[in-house]
């Protein structure tokens, strides 16, 4: 494998934004980190992401063996990119794998949780194997992406956003980022709560909620008090609301919550991300 080490570029990626105050004075306030601070075993040195154009042939090959990807074939696809990195710059590899991964996860309807845990087991051994810079490469790519769609209508087009807060809680479950990534994010969703915000709180909890409750169960109990309490908020400020619909909406909302917290209850005793790697 050719070995690069240049100093790594570091780059502030925000969360979006979000708004506070009433009618036309808003104050407006950003989440920024710096990725490689979310990353496990953070890269010391690192080639940053070349902005030149990604070579056909690698690009190509990572496709097809996108195309192909379940759960039976993972360990023979790391085994195949491993040649690549082998034979091709490390750095041009990576730009390739990030951005067949991209085009993979972000669709305008959710992609099935098996395919994005099968993703994500795939970045997971290149992280672990290739070396902790790939999981910084592809960390960094979510994040702005995500932060793009963050500061856009609607959260961008169909249901990327969803594909996206999908692949990164799966990303937590197998410990290749930590948990104070997933509990910028949940913030981020309470400050600027609405009904999409809740749908996208749910699918987190929904997908990652057993991790973060095996790690911090008193955690996930505030985040879901928070939930509850911003939501009922949300009823009385919203004007436009017909008092049939807030209380349709307060029917709703414990319900989805409960719903929530019966699939973090149900797989709390299903393999950890750790227990499913080793498999492989």
């Amino acid at each position: 494998m050719e070995e690069e080490t240049e100093e790594i570029e570091k780059e502030d990626i925000s969360l979006g934004e979000s708004s506070e105050g009433d009618g036309d004075v808003q104050k407006k306030k950003k989440v920024t980190f710096a990725p490689e601070t979310f990353v496990t075993q953070n890269p010391s040195t690192s080639s940053s992401i070349p902005t030149s154009s990604s070579s056909p042939n690698v690009n190509k090959r990572i496709q097809g063996l996108m195309n192909k990807l379940n759960e039976s074939n993972i360990q023979t696809m790391f085994t195949t990119i491993e040649e690549l990195y082998r034979e091709n710059s490390q750095r041009e590899v990576t730009k390739c794998f990030c951005e067949v991964f991209l085009k993979s996860v972000i669709q305008p309807i959710l992609i099935k949780d098996k395919f994005a845990m099968e993703l994500v087991m795939l970045v997971t051994l290149l992280h672990q194997k290739i070396g902790s810079e790939v999981g910084f490469a592809v960390l960094s790519q979510l994040v702005k992406k995500l932060n793009e769609l963050l500061s856009s209508p609607s959260y961008g087009k169909g249901k990327e956003c969803d594909c996206l807060l999908l692949v990164i809680s799966h990303l937590y479950n197998f410990k290749v980022v930590q948990c104070v990534l997933i509990y910028d994010i949940i913030r981020k969703l309470l400050d600027s709560l609405t009904e999409r915000d809740l749908d996208l709180l749910v699918l987190i909890l929904k997908t990652c909620g057993m991790e973060i409750r095996r790690n911090d169960s008193l955690a996930l109990k505030d985040v879901i008090l928070d939930i509850q309490t911003k939501a009922r908020t949300l009823n009385e400020d919203n004007s436009s609301t017909t008092p049939e619909e807030q209380q349709q909406q307060e029917e709703d909302i414990p319900m989805e919550l409960a719903s929530s917290k019966e699939a973090v209850a149900e797989k709390l005793d299903e393999p950890t991300g750790d227990d499913i790697l080793r498999t492989v």
